[in-house]
């Protein structure tokens, strides 16, 4: 068997490189090894900028159709318990096995083949140059040739390190623990909650990175919610504690945990991912393969979005490889263009994240600083959270501004 490209993952990232890539007139297959519609433990918010790819797939109104919330406040609730309220240009949350699903089938009705059960282990190397792929397709090996590979299976890809393109920073490494519940209180619909842990928690976990969130679901009053907690690797090393005995304290423990967690019955298992992250992106090409979204380490590190960097590195990814494959040449040199196109894209919003989450997200008092000047503006509550955090690092801080509108949240 002989394809023109083969998509590994069918996650937004690798499902919209292949929708675009069938568009173009590619003959596409794309894999993966979960059986679809599958969930995803990391949050279900489908972000504003991701509104113009909706659009161009034909997805925007069976997306919408879809949507348990669309969040239009945000509150912070600082180490202290006071609360903090900021406007949100509003986003879509919709459950990650629906969602992504969307995607996935969009790629398919643009043209592109797939096969679930597909464990992609190894890329084909034929002289330094990407050739095919070898895995197992429901259980039994299989080798498929093929022109171009885009790999988008995810941060623990082996083929992302099979090609030395994924380089972890420790540093930016956060733990994701995310569950639907029911009877969950204290909630107002329409406004999402991140709750940074209180100083009764074990020391280390003192910083606004450490929080946990609560979402509604559905219609007020409902007591559906999704709600989770994310920290970083270190953070919890230094505590000592699991993920599992860390959520348990915050839900019995703290003030907050219990207003909206003393009833609350969990709807399914809870579920943990690790996210690594980046500030930049790194080198996502290699001869015969492109690397995109959480394969290729393109995670904000603010709060871990990867969505949005995943989805137009999908579409970049389709673009280049089109151009490449007309002219017959998909070397190293000719799939540096992705890396060009990419980083002109996406790199002005990994960048600033990085110093949204080093001047802020990791400094508490910085953080306190910022929510109270935030609060005294004349036209508080009605400020956006993005916005306003950007306005507090340029003209608090001393900031140079990113050299594009590209906004904290996307």
């Amino acid at each position: 068997m002989k394809r023109q490209v083969i998509v590994v993952g069918a996650g937004p990232g690798g499902s919209t490189a292949a929708y675009y890539l069938a568009k173009l007139g590619v003959d596409v297959l794309l894999l993966d090894k979960e059986t679809w519609p599958r969930d995803k433990p990391c949050g279900d918010s489908y972000l504003t900028s991701l509104y113009p790819l909706f659009e161009e797939m034909g997805i925007m109104e069976e997306m919408q159709a879809n949507v348990s919330m669309v969040p239009t406040i945000m509150r912070l609730i600082d180490s202290k318990e006071e609360c903090y309220d900021f406007d949100l240009q509003p986003w879509m949350i919709v459950p990650r096995r629906i969602g992504d699903d969307i995607i996935r089938r969009a790629a398919l009705k643009a043209g592109a083949d797939f096969m679930e059960n597909f464990d992609v282990t190894e890329l084909i190397m034929r002289k330094g140059v990407v050739k095919g792929i070898r895995g197992y397709y429901q259980n039994r090996e299989m080798t498929i040739e093929c022109d171009a590979v885009v790999v988008a299976n995810g941060s623990h890809s082996m083929l992302s390190r099979q090609l030395g393109g994924f380089v972890e920073d420790k540093e930016l490494v956060n733990y994701c623990w995310r569950g639907y519940y029911k009877g969950v209180e204290g909630m107002v619909h329409g406004r999402v909650e991140e709750i940074y842990f209180p100083d009764s928690l074990p020391n280390p976990t003192h910083g606004p990175l450490c929080m946990a969130w609560v979402s509604p679901l559905y219609e007020e009053g409902s007591g559906y919610a999704s709600c989770g907690m994310t920290i970083p690797e270190r953070v919890l090393n230094e505590a000592d504690m699991t993920l599992e005995e860390m959520w348990n304290f915050w839900c019995t423990q703290t003030v907050q945990g219990r207003l909206h967690m003393q009833h609350a019955e969990p709807l399914d298992e809870m579920r943990c991912m690790r996210l690594p992250s980046s500030k930049k992106l790194q080198k996502s090409y290699a001869a015969g393969a492109i690397m995109i979204g959480d394969a290729a380490n393109a995670a904000e590190c603010a709060y871990d979005y990867g969505i949005p960097s995943a989805m137009y590195g999908g579409k970049i990814a389709a673009e280049v490889l089109k151009e490449c494959l007309d002219r017959g040449d998909v070397s190293e040199e000719a799939l540096k263009e992705y890396q060009v196109r990419a980083e002109a894209n996406l790199n002005d919003g990994l960048m600033f994240n990085g110093i949204f989450r080093d001047m802020l997200l990791l400094k508490k008092d910085e953080m306190d600083r910022y929510l109270h000047w935030a609060k005294n503006l004349p036209d508080y509550p009605h400020i956006y959270f993005d916005q306003t955090a950007m306005k507090y690092l340029v003209e608090v801080l001393g900031l140079t501004p990113p050299s594009s509108d590209k906004k904290i949240s996307q």
